[in-house]
């Protein structure tokens, strides 16, 4: 069987296009936010999402609700400490956020997904992703 026969080609559609041939950027931007609308983790219905009981501890959690508070934990950290609300991006803050981003991936990587579904397991490494990007920064980028 021909792949092109299980994934058809679409066909050109004028209405879809502009005026070079081109979809216009509003399609593009309008299918970006429903996939992050899509891949937004949630939880199930009459389930609410449980906080750990002290932020910062050793998580050894293995449910989805788990992973969502930990995510909130993690955005929190993410975000640059603010002095008189001004983000600190100090040498001496940059160095202490990245030390601190090894224990984040530490408690992500012990998460046992074991039996969760497809969709809750995409969490975990949109997660790492995340964690990735902020090592790219303070490794390669340094953009303070």
């Amino acid at each position: 069987m021909k792949l092109h026969t299980v994934f058809p080609t679409p066909q050109f559609t004028p209405a879809l296009a502009g005026s070079d041939g081109r979809r216009p950027l509003q399609f593009f931007v309008m299918a970006l936010a429903m996939m992050s609308f899509a891949c937004t983790p949630t939880s199930p219905p009459g389930e609410e999402a449980s906080e750990p009981a002290t932020p910062g501890a050793a998580t050894s959690a293995s449910s989805h609700a788990d992973l969502i508070a930990f995510f909130h934990e993690w955005r929190e950290f993410q975000a640059p400490k603010r002095i008189d609300g001004v983000p600190d991006y100090s040498a001496d803050a940059m160095a202490a956020q990245h030390r601190e981003l090894a224990d984040y991936q530490a408690r992500l990587a012990a998460f046992d997904t074991t039996g969760w579904s497809v969709a809750e397991q995409i969490d975990v490494h949109v997660i790492r992703a995340e964690m990735n990007g902020l090592d790219f920064d303070h490794r390669v980028l340094r953009p303070w």
